[in-house]
């Protein structure tokens, strides 16, 4: 949790809720690395838990992973749990296709080369963060939560 980018989206996700009107259950979030290892604990506590109706996934592979843990309960995809994640590739392979948050990774590398070079030639540059627009992929791999959750 000390990534910036791992705060921002903390931050998305507490905002949402609380939009939401949802308490944030603990219980239901992991915090972790990009580590296959906290990609797994993310599967078992979507393959565990009855409550959770929404298991973002922040790899194409963790994102199948879910939807296979899920489906193991007796579980469906999406009509008892949505899956989100934020790449593309791979997506549409899953079962169902995955929703997804697309990010401009030609943009993103360009961007950061774009910083590396500002650093390089100049060491007083001041540090910056930039925000690059993402887009909503709308597949099959989300639905409305089941009204008894909500």
């Amino acid at each position: 949790m000390s990534s910036p980018i791992c705060i921002d989206r903390d931050r998305g996700y507490e905002e949402a809720l609380t939009a939401g009107g949802i308490k944030r259950d603990p219980a239901l979030t992991v915090n972790g690395d990009f580590s296959v290892e906290s990609g797994i604990r993310g599967v078992e506590i979507c393959s565990r838990s009855a409550d959770a109706t929404a298991a973002p996934a922040r790899t194409t592979r963790w994102r199948s992973e879910r939807i296979r843990a899920i489906k193991s309960r007796g579980r469906s995809v999406p009509e008892d749990v949505s899956v989100v994640g934020s790449t593309t590739s791979g997506s549409r392979a899953t079962d169902p296709p995955g929703h997804t948050i697309a990010q401009p990774m030609e943009d993103l590398g360009r961007e950061a080369m774009s910083l590396l070079l500002e650093i390089l030639n100049r060491s007083d540059a001041p540090a910056r963060k930039r925000i690059l627009p993402t887009q909503l992929v709308v597949r099959g791999s989300t639905a409305p939560a089941p009204r008894s959750k909500r």
